[in-house]
């Protein structure tokens, strides 16, 4: 799924439909709200069950035959009320319920508290929307075999060990911090708060490709790189429009 780039860059919410749109966070919302409840309740939003292998296994259940859509419903049912609030006006995630719609037997979930309605394609768009501005990729892992899915469990069985009892660390705080010492990055610390997050991200990818170049560009004009041999990508700091 695409979404306007431009849209994104200026930090406009995301209309779905009539009752349902998505709120485009800035950092200092981030901050008040609390950096480590909010990438929870973003994880929350986009996981799919393979993320949670591990704990369907222990209960019982094989992540690979758990739709994407049911399992937004259980992590949705796990989230504080009044969290989602963050991405929502008027959708309270913690308090939908199944339902099926009588036209064409098709699994819904509904929000009594704002008699608002989320069919799969809705589901979609929100996770979708959610990992674009984050910066986060979907990874679908499937097994080709009862050893294999065994393995997969395993393994990140021994990943949860490993981190189990690490504080939680900032993911933001690197980044900001990075970016507001940087010449290259017009804000500073108290101006950065009133960007889009989507914004933070893109500012460190443009960032890091501008210093990239111009690093390129050294070795050009000492003569240890030679121009004609780059791809047209690398051949300028601007993202490549094709």
């Amino acid at each position: 799924m695409v979404f306007d780039e431009l849209q994104l860059f200026f930090g406009r919410d995301y209309k779905i439909n009539d009752y349902i749109t998505i709120k485009h966070p800035k950092l200092k919302e981030i901050c008040d709200f609390g950096e480590q409840e909010y990438y929870s309740l973003v994880c929350a939003l986009t996981a799919i069950p393979s993320y949670y292998k591990v704990q369907l296994f222990d209960a019982g259940h094989d992540y690979e035959t758990i739709s994407d859509f049911n399992f937004f419903y259980t992590m949705c049912k796990n989230l504080p009320e009044g969290s989602s609030s963050m991405f929502f006006d008027k959708l309270e995630l913690s308090a939908i319920e199944p339902a099926v719609r009588k036209d064409n037997q098709e699994t819904i979930y509904y929000d009594p508290v704002n008699d608002v309605i989320i069919d799969e394609s809705s589901y979609i768009i929100i996770a979708e929307y959610l990992r674009t501005i984050h910066g986060l990729v979907k990874k679908v892992e499937k097994a080709g075999n009862a050893k294999s899915k065994r393995w997969f469990i395993e393994r990140d069985r021994r990943k949860m060990e490993r981190v189990k009892d690490k504080p939680f660390k900032s993911q933001l705080k690197p980044i900001v911090s990075a970016l507001v010492n940087c010449e290259k990055f017009k804000y500073n610390h108290t101006t950065v708060l009133d960007l889009p997050i989507y914004v933070i991200h893109d500012s460190l990818n443009q960032i890091n490709r501008s210093i990239s170049f111009d690093h390129l560009m050294q070795g050009v004009y000492a003569g240890t790189v030679d121009f004609k041999q780059l791809s047209s990508d690398s051949q300028t700091w601007i993202e490549n429009l094709d």
